[in-house]
């Protein structure tokens, strides 16, 4: 992937996360647990993907 693309799926991810946290404190969800476990997996999809 070269680093635009690389930009390009962070910012979606990012949108992708606004809405999930929006959504998440509509239902009362622990946003803070769900956003720890996602930043582990793009963590860990960024790394494979360089």
């Amino acid at each position: 992937m070269s680093e635009a693309e690389i930009l390009r799926e962070l910012n979606l991810l990012e949108e992708k996360a606004t809405i999930i946290k929006e959504k998440a404190h509509a239902k009362n969800v622990n946003y803070n647990k769900l956003s720890c476990d996602a930043k582990a997996i793009l963590s860990a999809k960024f790394v494979k993907a360089m």
